[in-house]
Parts: structure tokens; sequence; C-alpha cells
């Protein structure tokens, strides 16, 4: 809500009303998304002058760094084996596999184990996905057309 009312008192500013543009303002406020395009897309490329000489990380340095120095270890540090040993392996074979054993291992099972697993991945996901959300949201925020 706070956006909407903040876009349309902008566009209000502009002249711009429900009814359309003339056509000169049309290419302003073109010219407008396109210079603010294009400066976003500097400030995640690292090639925004206005990120040089911070002291602070900015842009697609930041998102670089959450997901390579922040996400990474933190999934490294998972092991995929610590709640399972051969014992339960073994049990959780039999009791998916029934009567009919097989050579092979029950779809259901591999459905089960794979779940813990991924299920092991979702907050340090989540917290990446929100750290990097934030810094675009931040780095939108910040940009001068």
């Amino acid at each position: 809500d706070m956006l909407y009312h903040r876009v349309k008192s902008e566009a209000e500013s502009l002249g711009i009303r429900r009814t359309g543009l003339d056509a000169s303002t049309q290419t302003l406020v073109t010219e407008a998304v396109v210079k603010y395009c294009e400066v976003f897309t500097a400030s995640l490329n690292g090639s925004c002058k206005a990120n040089l000489g911070t002291n602070e990380l900015l842009g697609g340095a930041r998102i670089h760094h959450i997901f390579f120095d922040i996400f990474r270890p933190a999934i490294d540090c998972i092991d995929p084996c610590e709640d399972l040993n051969n014992e339960e392996l073994q049990t959780m074979l039999r009791n998916h596999g029934g009567i009919a054993s097989s050579m092979f291992i029950p779809t259901s099972l591999l459905v089960s184990l794979v779940s813990q697993q991924i299920s092991r991945l979702e907050q340090p996901s989540r917290q990446c996905v929100e750290q990097v959300h934030t810094e675009l949201l931040n780095l939108a925020q910040h940009i001068q057309v």
C-alpha cells in the first residue's frame, strides 16, 4: 500500500492522470524508467560510479557476498548423514519394502529421505532469500535518476 501511494503521488506530481499521458510526459516517464533500469543494472554488475569508494559492499557485490560467504558455508556445514546410521537405514529399508523385498530402494523410502534432507536446507535458504531481497530493496530505494 505504501509503495502504491508513493507511486501514485509521484505520478500525480508528474501530471499523470488515469485518463492518459500526453506525448512529452510519456517520453519523460519512459526515459526516467530506462535510466533507472540502467543504474540498477550497473549497481548489480558493479559498474555504477556511485558505488565506488564506499566502506561497505553494495549491490551485486553484497549479493555475491551473501551467496558465497554466508549461504554456501551454511549449506556446507550441513551433514546429510548426521541423523542417520546404518541400523536406521536398514530398518527404514525393511519397513518401506514390506513383504516384497527387492533389490532396489523403494521409491517411498527415497522420497522420505530426500524430503528430510530438503527440509534441512529450508532455514539457510530462507535467510539467504531474505538477505538478498533486503539488499535489492535497499538498492532500489537508493537509486537516484
